[in-house]
């Protein structure tokens, strides 16, 4: 109703989930996902930059963390939580039958929360404008790994 927090190390999210996060920012909601500022696959990073790009058009605020971050957390409305080993990929929810443990308690959901804020404030705002100015090869790199997302 209010808000969506995610943290995550590999942002290349399938077609559901990266039309959920579109439909729940032209709905208003409050959209914020933190990716890493250090990535440990670097071709990983091309394909997420793609997504980051698109969905930073439609209003969610995205978050480049001072470093790496392993992270797989989601917080919604600050009431529901999930934590686990999946990541914000096609691997995890296809193949790799990964796990996440939802929490539906307001008081863990503030943790989650004040967790997630905790790391906003140690990264730097991926700024719209700044991916506007972005070289329009480097955005072709960006779209050619989006290809590749799935296998990644």
């Amino acid at each position: 109703r209010t808000s969506v927090y995610i943290e995550s190390p590999y942002f290349t999210p399938d077609a559901e989930f990266f039309s959920a996060l579109k439909i729940a920012a032209l709905s208003g909601l409050d959209v914020q996902i933190i990716v890493p500022g250090d990535w440990d696959k670097w071709y990983v990073k091309q394909a997420a930059y793609s997504y980051i790009m698109e969905l930073s058009a439609y209003g969610v605020a995205f978050w480049r963390y001072h470093g790496f971050i392993h992270s797989k957390m989601l917080v919604i409305d600050g009431k529901t939580a999930s934590i686990g080993s999946t990541n914000i990929d096609s691997r995890s929810f296809s193949l790799h039958f990964e796990l996440n443990a939802f929490f539906y308690s307001e008081e863990f959901g503030k943790e989650c929360t004040k967790l997630f804020l905790e790391d906003r404030s140690r990264s730097t705002r991926i700024e719209p404008d700044e991916l506007a100015r972005t070289p329009a090869r480097k955005k072709a790199l960006w779209t050619f790994f989006r290809l590749f997302a799935p296998l990644m």
